[in-house]
């Protein structure tokens, strides 16, 4: 896997096509039929959801299809990190959108809230430090079509060039604006929110039927589905409600694949179902203000989204204390720093590990980066999982949880009845698609074609897999204190599956 360097971060850019890259001898031709290829995003979707008496129309997609049974999200696993990495094929540490909210001082001395606030994201230059999969595509001419339920934001990321069809949004976001008005005339009034969101999400449905097939014929599309994210953070995971939204979900998935059978072209489809990751059921105690203040150290320091910590004055000293201090507290878990100078997996504090570690390590970084601890307790409804964030259920932390997932392909360029245990993540749909595409792959791409699901692909299990394991050794003041992580690997890519804190013997 590569690294992400500050420097390769920002000259990428400012990248101009060479001639190196706008040839692929790697990648072959799309066939002479009109391959569609869309990636529908489950916000929210843990992997244990995909049965058949919950979700039966996924459930069965997965029968005929593909089932990439070892997918991951991107870390940290929350919508306005997820949403650009399907968009770029790359990590934060290449894109540079770090969490849902983002801290920019030469932009604005206040954090910018990525879902709320998307006109200060359009006013950023550049916004992401990568390539995405629209601007890649117009280049040659083909066509993204981006729809969602979600916040205008994380609309906004999947498509963020605004190339090819632009961005639609049932909430009221549309790019370029005159999309708002041929949705109105199709459609009339916007739906209104609720909880399940049901006309939204059967709007993004419908929008895309009616425009990225019928009006743009778009070569690539992302639809973003807000449920079950919406209905769990309310309500729990596996709450009655949450199973209604998933049921709910999963009818309108339905209802598109009799629509596409209908209309002959199912047969001629990629779907690629994915999510932007898992969820924990909350116990409270987690913030890291309050741990701070308690200890006089929240002067100087700006904490964003209760994870990220930048110092006016970000000294050794002055950061060795904020560590140690989060290393004692128990609701703390996994702790990141900047890569020491002797070893890029040890962070540059005793008892942290790396951000090179999470693909996290970018010039718009914190100067500490720190989650929520979690363990495998289940909740009322029998689901594992839980974090010591605040709320009802909610993600953002290192856990598996919420990390891992699985993934469900079905079309005709992918295997039929197959269940793969080859790691792959989020990063590697945009890879993915422009080879379908027969196009090559920009060089801020961090993910890799998933070759082995392919029909004319290698077997799955003759595809070496293995867990790299991480650990730091004990601190000077708690010799049990250990962070440990672990990645699956395969090849050059690896990919975060969990880290976790161990204390006092556990």
């Amino acid at each position: 896997m590569t690294h992400y360097s500050q420097l390769k971060s920002f000259v990428i850019v400012t990248l101009t096509v060479s001639l190196s890259l706008l040839f692929c001898a790697a990648c072959e031709p799309a066939d002479d039929d009109q391959r569609q290829h869309l990636v529908i995003v489950f916000d929210g979707l843990r992997a244990d959801y995909i049965t058949h008496d919950i979700m039966p129309n996924l459930y069965r997609l997965g029968q005929e299809g593909v089932v990439a049974d070892n997918h991951h999200v991107v870390y940290p696993p929350v919508t306005r990190v997820n949403s650009p990495s399907l968009a770029t094929g790359s990590y934060p540490g290449t894109h540079g959108l770090m969490h849902n909210q983002i801290y920019l001082p030469e932009i604005s001395d206040e954090p910018i809230h990525t879902g709320n606030d998307v006109e200060s994201l359009m006013a950023v230059d550049p916004l992401l430090t990568a390539t995405s999969l629209g601007q890649w595509m117009e280049m040659e001419d083909l066509t993204l079509f981006a729809g969602s339920s979600g916040s205008y934001g994380s609309s906004f990321l999947l498509n963020p060039a605004v190339s090819g069809a632009g961005v639609w949004n049932s909430r009221g976001f549309f790019v370029p604006d005159e999309n708002r008005n041929m949705a109105l005339e199709a459609f009339g009034e916007l739906p209104e929110i609720s909880t399940p969101n049901y006309e939204q999400n059967r709007w993004v449905i419908n929008t895309w039927l009616h425009f990225a097939v019928d009006e743009f014929t778009a070569d690539a599309s992302i639809l973003w589905i807000t449920d079950p994210d919406r209905t769990a953070h309310t309500y729990g995971i596996g709450a009655p409600e949450t199973l209604t939204a998933l049921r709910h979900v999963d009818e309108e998935l339905g209802r598109l694949l009799d629509e596409l059978d209908e209309r002959g072209l199912l047969e001629q489809t990629n779907i690629f179902i994915t999510t932007d990751h898992g969820f924990s059921t909350h116990k409270g105690g987690f913030n890291v203000s309050d741990i701070l203040q308690e200890q006089d150290l929240l002067e100087g320091a700006r904490v964003i989204g209760n994870t990220q910590i930048y110092l006016e004055e970000p000294d050794e000293e002055r950061i060795r204390q904020i560590v140690q201090v989060l290393q004692q507290h128990p609701a703390v878990g996994a702790i990141f720093t900047p890569p020491g100078e002797q070893d890029e997996t040890d962070g540059r504090v005793e008892g942290t590990l790396s951000m090179e570690l999470i693909y996290y390590n970018h010039e718009r970084a914190a100067d500490i980066f720190v989650t929520a601890a979690w363990s495998d307790e289940t909740n009322e409804f029998g689901y594992a999982g839980t974090s010591t964030q605040g709320g009802t259920a909610g993600h953002g932390t290192a856990s598996p949880y919420e990390l891992q997932t699985a993934m469900i392909i079905s079309g005709p360029d992918f295997k039929n009845g197959v269940v793969s245990p080859v790691p792959t993540g989020n990063v590697d749909l945009a890879p993915t698609i422009l080879y379908l595409l027969g196009l090559s792959l920009p060089e801020s791409m961090d993910g890799r074609i998933m070759h082995e699901l392919l029909v004319d692909g290698p077997d799955p299990e003759s595809i070496s897999v293995q867990i790299d394991r991480y650990e730091t050794g004990p601190v000077e003041w708690d010799p049990d204190y250990k962070m440990t992580l672990e990645k699956a690997r395969t090849g050059e890519s690896a990919y975060l599956r969990q880290a976790r804190i161990v204390r006092n013997n556990e």
